[in-house]
């Protein structure tokens, strides 16, 4: 089968949330068939690699217009083209900060599935201000809170810069 990328595009939006990162999107020519598909993505995960998913596209009644199985010898061949020609654009992989944290997310999804939920206690430490702590009746000008919390005296900051 002869597969040609006619286009693609960098996708930079991805936090990698899903499970895998959404490096581009291109489309792709099936000379054999004599079709383009549009909107192929090209994604990355720890356990699967380099991947071509099908487009996104739905028909009217809502059923997607292409479907593949991404494990698939076509979508492997998708994945080996787009993934040339990202690297030939100057794509980068995910940075490995963000593969271990992907690994993290994967592992603690897996262990809640599991039942294991860890419950966790941390210390905390509260300061009143005794300023804070005096009731004081509400006022009509808005600000004053404000005032209070940044420690500023509107009075004297009106005489200051008046010049008085």
């Amino acid at each position: 089968m002869t597969l040609k990328v006619k286009g693609l595009r960098f996708f930079d939006e991805d936090d990698g949330r899903n499970g895998f990162f959404v490096l581009a999107h291109a489309e792709i020519e099936v000379e054999e068939l004599e079709m383009n598909f549009c909107g192929v993505t090209l994604a990355w995960s720890a356990e699967r690699g380099y991947t071509a998913l099908a487009p996104m596209g739905r028909d009217k009644s809502g059923v997607r217009s292409v479907v593949w199985n991404s494990d698939s010898p076509f979508a492997q061949l998708a994945a080996k083209r787009m993934r040339e020609m990202y690297r030939r654009m100057g794509g980068k992989n995910p940075p490995a900060a963000d593969l271990q944290h992907a690994k993290e997310r994967e592992a603690a999804i897996a262990k809640a599935k599991s039942g294991e939920i860890e419950h966790r206690l941390f210390p905390a430490t509260f300061t009143i201000k005794e300023s804070m702590s005096v009731a004081r009746e509400p006022e009509a000008d808005d600000a004053a809170g404000l005032h209070r919390m940044l420690g500023v005296d509107p009075v004297s900051e009106t005489m200051a810069r008046a010049g008085l």
